[in-house]
């Protein structure tokens, strides 16, 4: 994914970037996809907002999503 190459090259291959990727990327997007997952437990829709470096790569959004159950579209 194009998207996942972009960031992962934002960082080198220091442990303290590896630290930091986890961190502002594979944390983060575990946690977001579980607050999706609880927010849409209602049935309700809803709009959300995520930034690019967030929704793809085998860590992305969109792939934890998929793996929950969701079906992702792109309009």
């Amino acid at each position: 994914d194009v998207m996942d190459l972009i960031v992962h090259r934002s960082f080198d291959s220091s442990p303290i970037s590896a630290k930091l990727y986890k961190l502002f990327f594979t944390d983060r997007n575990i946690a977001m996809a579980d607050k999706v997952e609880e927010m849409t437990a209602d049935g309700r829709k809803y709009f959300f907002v995520l930034g690019a470096g967030h929704l793809g790569g085998d860590q992305g959004i969109v792939k934890l999503l998929e793996a929950k159950g969701f079906r992702i579209e792109q309009p």
